[in-house]
């Protein structure tokens, strides 16, 4: 029974043979055109924080910031004193990762 245990098995169905897990469990490596006008804002202030408005002062989309806190890009950080229903959240290394890594840039070769 060499070479077909029930552990080989499941490991060559899901990918962890390879050594990387399968499609199902892997992020996506770059955030959307909205994600990352949000994400590179948290790159300029204090703390990585992630700004409540856009740059024209509208509410950044909540389903934005659900999907970069689901992507691991972003986290909740405080509550706003003020506006308790206003959470705040911050930029994460792996939302760092996806906004400077090398391929993204322009003009850049690795």
């Amino acid at each position: 029974m060499s070479g077909s245990s029930i552990s080989g098995r499941l490991r060559s169905a899901d990918g962890l043979r390879s050594g990387r897990p399968s499609k199902v469990l892997q992020r996506p490596r770059k955030p959307d055109a909205a994600a990352r006008r949000y994400l590179s804002r948290g790159l300029r202030s204090a703390g990585n924080k992630l700004p409540l408005f856009d740059a024209d002062g509208q509410r950044i989309k909540a389903e934005t910031v659900r999907r970069c806190v689901e992507k691991g890009w972003a986290e909740p950080w405080f509550t706003e004193p003020v506006e308790p229903d206003w959470p705040v959240h911050r930029l994460t290394a792996d939302g760092f990762a996806a906004l400077t890594r090398r391929e993204d840039r322009p003009g850049e070769r690795t």
